[in-house]
C-alpha cells in the first residue's frame, strides 16, 4: 500500500485499489523485450523465391527476406529496389514492356498493390485492391502491360486497369485449395483471360472471360480434370 492505493496481483494481472472511491483498475504496462531476432542486424540471404525474368532477359528479379532484387545476367549490380526490412513484399513481377516491377507490400498496414519502376529511381504507384483489408497473390501481367491479373484470399480472380486504378472481379472459386484457380492466362489481344475453377466435385474446368462482355464462359464440360490453360 502507499498513500490511498493499494496494489495487488489477480489472475496474473497487476491492479489498484483506490481506498476513497472504493474502486479498483488495471495500469497499463508494457514490456519490450530486448530479443535478438528483432534486433536491426545483417542477415545474409540464403533463400530466394518468386524469380520473374525481365522481358529482354537481361536481369531477373527476386523476392527474398520481404525485399525485391533485380539481378543482371552478366554486367550491372544487384539492386533491392524496395529497401524496407520492416515490410513484407511478395510476388515480383515484371511488366512486358520492360518498364514496371510489380508486387505486393504491406509496408502500409495493408496489403496494396505497387509498380515500381524497375531502375527503382523513377516513379512508384500504388494500388488498394479491395475497400476490406485483404491478401493477395499471383500476379499475371496483360501482354499490353495495362491490366494485370489477380487472386485475394476469397478466392476471387480480379484485374486492375493500370490507368485508371479499378478493380474488377472476373470470378470467385468455391474451394480455397491448391487447386483453386492457380492457372490464369491472358489472350495475345488482352481481351480475354483463361483460367480454372473447381466444380462441385472437386474436378476443375477451364474458363475463358470476356472483358468486353463481362462475363465467364466454361471451355470444358466438367467429367475430367482440366487445367494449365494457355492461349
Amino acid at each position: 500500500a502507499y498513500g490511498d492505493t493499494i496494489a495487488y496481483e489477480q489472475f496474473g494481472g497487476l491492479y489498484l485499489f483506490d481506498t476513497k472511491t472504493g474502486k479498483a483498475k488495471q495500469p497499463p504496462i508494457t514490456l519490450t523485450g530486448d530479443l535478438l531476432e528483432v534486433r536491426p542486424r545483417l542477415q545474409k540471404i540464403t533463400r530466394v523465391e518468386g524469380a520473374n525474368i525481365s522481358p529482354s532477359g537481361v536481369r531477373a528479379v527476386f523476392q527474398a527476406r520481404g525485399e525485391i532484387f533485380t539481378v543482371p545476367l552478366e554486367k550491372g549490380d544487384t539492386r533491392n529496389l524496395t529497401r524496407t526490412p520492416g515490410a513484407a513484399e511478395r510476388d515480383p513481377s515484371w511488366s512486358p514492356d520492360g518498364r514496371w516491377v510489380t508486387y505486393f507490400s504491406d509496408e502500409s498496414g495493408e496489403y496494396e498493390l505497387v509498380l515500381r519502376e524497375q531502375s527503382g529511381a523513377g516513379e512508384t504507384k500504388r494500388f488498394r485492391l479491395g475497400e476490406t483489408p485483404g491478401y493477395y497473390s499471383n500476379p499475371v501481367w496483360s501482354p499490353d502491360s495495362k491490366r494485370l491479373a489477380f487472386l485475394d484470399n476469397a478466392m476471387r480472380l480480379a484485374y486492375l486497369e493500370i490507368a485508371t486504378g479499378r478493380v474488377r472481379v472476373v470470378d470467385e472459386d468455391r474451394y480455397a485449395s491448391p487447386r483453386a484457380m492457380s492457372h490464369v492466362a491472358w489472350s495475345p489481344g488482352g481481351g480475354w483471360l483463361a483460367y480454372t475453377k473447381q466444380d462441385k466435385s472437386s474436378l476443375r474446368r477451364v474458363y475463358v472471360y470476356s472483358l468486353a462482355a463481362a462475363k465467364p464462359v466454361a471451355v470444358t464440360d466438367g467429367l475430367s480434370d482440366a487445367y494449365s490453360p494457355v492461349f
